[in-house]
């Protein structure tokens, strides 16, 4: 009887005290629960393409990690950002149950990218163990978390034709309209972005949300990051060369309120937060001009983390005044390192200049750093030369955590280089 009584007792406890977590998470809850979550050691951000998928040897769980995602154990990386659409368009790399998946989505597997990318995430998936949970089950286990990473709008299929996906050949009524390009523009330099989908469709909205809610449902991810950069063209007014609307703002800020109410009701129900990231243009004006409005964001706490720019000019990027703004409203800031600081720098110095635009971001109150194509460099190389390139590469992560870390180090600062053509418009 009295074990009976006991059990009882534990089990209401427990009842209460799931009960109360889940208030805690939610309303005003909410809030505070994210916080103290973002507020633990968060030093350095690594998103991972998952190129690696395309490899012959990565239709194995070891197969898989050993590239990009192994070599991170033991380095100041805490958080693994995982693209789930991979890094090549509009196709999941997971086993979703809402989308046809990378290779059926596009009628077949893409021979010209990779034969083994499709044969492999759906060896992976057979397996019982896809990409996505391969990649959350390595980073917990090794102390680190796993953002789950989306492109909102990625154009890697204007030039690779073999990418575009058979919904986006039978709506192209969804597409942002080229049509109204002024004649002293080059249209062929905005060629990247005349496939984007035109975000002002619900129909266009729903299938990003759809993946949003069927990952947090489904993986146990610790947040998402909606990557604005690739790419940052969401209306067909900016393929014009003008400012979105205020209509087509609201737009944008509207599907952000949308996937903050899911990701605060989706806690409650897992018991502990679910953190949203957004990578966005180099400047608030500039993210505003596209239809992304960081200030309303921040002011009604749609966000927790911004990732301003991706690495294409890291020297001016103005980190202080993203500090500055998001200081109040208790969002931290991660700029991007984008494969080379500078671009023009070579191979054996790439950890000094690494380390000379952290130091200048930490002093202006950057939360960490965000790694964006660390693995580019390693993709088509193997043995001696594979081996010597990552330790170049990875090797400059242990003192990139912190200003301590990189205190007593050799650093190397310099200006930014050009940005891609097709990145300028």
């Amino acid at each position: 009887m009295i074990t009976k009584i006991y059990r009882f007792r534990l089990l209401l406890t427990l009842g209460i005290v799931g009960v109360f977590a889940s208030q805690q998470l939610a309303g005003e809850g909410a809030r505070t629960a994210r916080q103290q979550v973002l507020d633990k050691q968060r030093r350095i951000i690594f998103n991972d393409d998952t190129y690696e998928l395309s490899r012959v040897d990565a239709d194995t769980p070891a197969g898989f990690l050993r590239r990009r995602l192994q070599p991170l154990v033991g380095t100041p990386v805490d958080t693994i950002s995982f693209s789930v659409l991979g890094g090549w368009g509009d196709a999941p790399v997971y086993d979703s149950k809402v989308q046809p998946i990378f290779g059926d989505a596009h009628g077949g597997a893409p021979q010209r990218w990779s034969p083994y990318t499709m044969r492999n995430i759906k060896a992976l998936i057979r397996s019982g163990r896809d990409p996505l949970q391969v990649a959350i089950d390595f980073a917990h286990h090794n102390e680190m978390e796993l953002f789950a990473s989306m492109r909102m709008n990625d154009c890697h299929d204007s030039f690779l034709p073999q990418l575009v996906t058979l919904w986006k050949k039978k709506h192209p009524e969804f597409l942002v309209d080229p049509h109204g390009i002024p004649h002293d523009k080059d249209v062929h330099s905005l060629g990247l972005y005349v496939i984007a989908q035109d975000f002002s469709h619900p129909e266009v909205r729903q299938r990003k949300f759809e993946i949003i809610e069927e990952v947090c449902q489904r993986y146990d991810v610790d947040g998402v990051d909606l990557n604005f950069i690739r790419h940052p063209v969401f209306f067909s007014s900016t393929m014009r060369g003008e400012a979105v609307s205020d209509e087509e703002i609201e737009i944008m800020t509207g599907l952000l309120r949308r996937i903050r109410s899911f990701t605060d009701q989706q806690a409650v129900q897992r018991g502990r937060p679910i953190l949203l990231a957004a990578i966005v243009p180099d400047n608030p004006q500039l993210a505003r001009r596209v239809g992304l409005d960081l200030e309303t964001w921040m002011e009604n706490d749609l966000i927790d983390i911004v990732i301003p720019g991706l690495g294409y000019a890291p020297y001016t990027l103005p980190v202080q005044l993203w500090t500055d703004l998001t200081q109040p409203h208790g969002v931290k800031v991660y700029p991007c390192i984008n494969r080379k600081v500078p671009q023009g720098i070579d191979n054996q110095n790439v950890a000094l200049g690494f380390r000379g635009v952290a130091s200048n971001w930490y002093r202006v109150g950057a939360a960490g750093v965000f790694f964006w194509n660390l693995g580019t460099p390693l993709e088509h190389l193997s043995g001696e030369r594979l081996v010597a390139t990552r330790n170049l590469f990875y090797g400059a992560l242990p003192h990139m955590g912190s200003v301590q870390g990189l205190a007593s180090q050799d650093k190397l600062f310099g200006t930014d280089d050009p940005v891609f053509s097709y990145y300028q418009h």
